[in-house]
Parts: C-alpha cells; structure tokens; sequence
C-alpha cells in the first residue's frame, strides 16, 4: 500500500480521502476551525474511537481511530467534492 503525500492544511487542498490523515485533519481544524468546527471534530473522534490491542504491551489495551467514516465525515464537511469520487469498484463496475 502506497503511503499519502503529506499536504500542509495552510496551503494544499487534498484531492483524495486518503490525504485527509489524522495529522491533516487536526491541524486543519486547530488552524482552520471555528469554536463549532473544533467541537464538532471532537465529537466525531469520540464517535469513532476504538479500543484494540496493544501493538506493544501484550494483553492491554490502546485507543485507536475507525479512520474511514472520520475521513468521510471530515469530507462531507470540509471537502465536498472528495466524496463525488467514485471509488475503484464504482468504476470497475461501470467497465
């Protein structure tokens, strides 16, 4: 798997969802946000935060973040035109 480009949320607009990291997106909102976006995105990372097992502690447990739904969230409200993409099975299927 490829890794994103890191985009600086000052200067760049992404042009996929897989931009939109956890880096991106909470800088955006610390530097972009109104008082509303900011609880917003709070809430929204609550929503989607997960417990899954540690990577490093044998038999406890981490946070962690359901990503994709966040990133379709985060779009829905701050780049709309990330979800008119199709994505590739929207496009196989139309082959």
């Amino acid at each position: 798997m490829g890794k994103a480009k890191t985009l600086n949320p000052l200067t760049d607009e992404p042009t996929k969802k897989t931009e939109l990291t956890k880096d991106f997106m909470l800088t955006y909102i610390k530097v972009k946000g109104t008082e509303e976006d900011k609880k917003w995105f709070k809430e929204e990372v609550k929503k989607y935060t997960v417990e899954k097992e540690s990577r490093f502690k044998e038999g406890e447990k981490d946070k962690g973040l359901d990503l994709k739904p966040l990133r379709n969230e985060f779009a829905d409200r701050f780049f709309p035109n990330l979800n008119k993409t199709k994505d590739f099975f929207a496009e196989v299927d139309e082959l």
